[in-house]
């Protein structure tokens, strides 16, 4: 419930500007509208500009043939620009052109100039046809005022990342039974470092004021596997100890990293695949097989060198589990810096 409650808030606080910034399209007049019945026209001005109006039986008549000269324009444009209403593009060769196509009702309007003020001037020649976008709050917003828009939706975003990492952090805290006792912080970093065994599937080490549980990737028997299959992971969990708070903050780093070598007959292909992630990690597993060809009694046969698997609830479960036996809860963060992460 938890969880369903985080992703609904996040996905209510990205939609939030769109659902601000949208109704302004809808907001006063269309941007584009007719006087009277739209004429068909093709005429061509003394400054070089021209004006095509379509006129077709409907409106989904109209979209058709927008799209169809959409397509063809930006087969030649350098530039393209589309919004909710029109389509603009630049063409730069054999000369400049900057063209406007509009479906408007059942008709399209497609207006071409060499700058941008005469394609101004040739919208306003058009018979009948009424240029309202300058009325439309939308249009105005993002035409005259884009860069405050971009800033703008970069500020949000910038604010609302320390409350989604907080929030996230606080769904994710597992707490201790209520009236648990908390031991001293000399014992939960004894019992925590105590996984360090050879036993366990991972490895638990000092490294500063951090406690560092590694999956143990880096045994022999799992690293000759992984090399045969061109698989590098790591999967670490730092950990701190808040003995104020009885507290223990848990930062998950992963990293993986996948190779393939290609050798045919005039050259060597190389692909390489390389992520990286930092923060909460709620799941997480992985699994592969090595195999090759082998020759057993005089013939060829497949067989499985190996395999590895990673299950994140091995590494962390035993974690989680002393840390809150010994009365203290388990906050996964994205960061430790406490304003940020919690």
């Amino acid at each position: 419930m938890r969880f369903a409650l985080l992703f609904l808030f996040c996905a209510a606080s990205l939609a939030l500007p769109a659902l601000i910034l949208i109704p302004l399209f809808f907001i006063g007049p269309p941007p584009y509208a007719w006087s009277s019945a739209p004429q068909a026209i093709d005429t061509a001005f003394e400054d070089g500009s021209r004006a095509v109006v379509v006129v077709l039986a409907d409106p989904e008549e109209a979209d058709r043939e927008a799209a169809r000269r959409r397509q063809e324009a930006s087969a030649r444009a350098v530039r393209t620009t589309k919004s909710l209403y029109d389509f603009s593009y630049r063409i730069d060769e054999p000369a400049r052109v900057h063209g406007r196509i509009i479906a408007v009702d059942s008709a399209v309007v497609e207006a071409s100039a060499p700058s941008e003020e005469a394609l101004a001037r040739c919208l306003e020649r058009i018979p009948a046809f009424l240029d309202q976008s300058g009325q439309n709050p939308g249009m105005r917003l993002f035409r005259n005022h884009l860069l405050v828009v971009v800033i703008g939706l970069l500020v949000y975003s910038l604010a609302l990342a320390p409350l989604w990492a907080r929030i996230g952090s606080r769904v994710a805290t597992l707490r201790p039974e209520p009236g648990a006792p908390a031991v001293p912080p000399a014992e939960i970093e004894a019992r925590l470092l105590s996984f360090a065994d050879e036993g366990s599937p991972f490895r638990v080490f000092r490294e500063g004021v951090e406690i560092v549980a590694e999956w143990r990737h880096a045994d022999s028997t799992l690293a000759g596997l992984m090399r045969q299959a061109h698989v590098r992971l790591l999967h670490r969990v730092r950990m701190r100890v808040d003995p104020e708070g009885k507290i223990v903050r848990a930062l998950d780093h992963a990293a993986a990293a996948r190779w393939q070598v290609e050798a045919g007959v005039a050259r060597v292909r190389v692909a390489w695949r390389w992520t990286m992630f930092r923060g909460i990690s709620f799941a997480s597993a992985r699994s592969a097989r090595c195999a090759g060809l082998a020759i057993r009694d005089g013939r060829v046969v497949l067989e499985q060198a190996g395999s590895y698997s990673f299950d994140l609830g091995e590494l962390k479960g035993p974690l989680i589990a002393v840390t809150l036996e010994s009365g203290y809860s388990w906050k996964p963060v994205v960061s430790f810096w406490r304003w940020f992460g919690g």
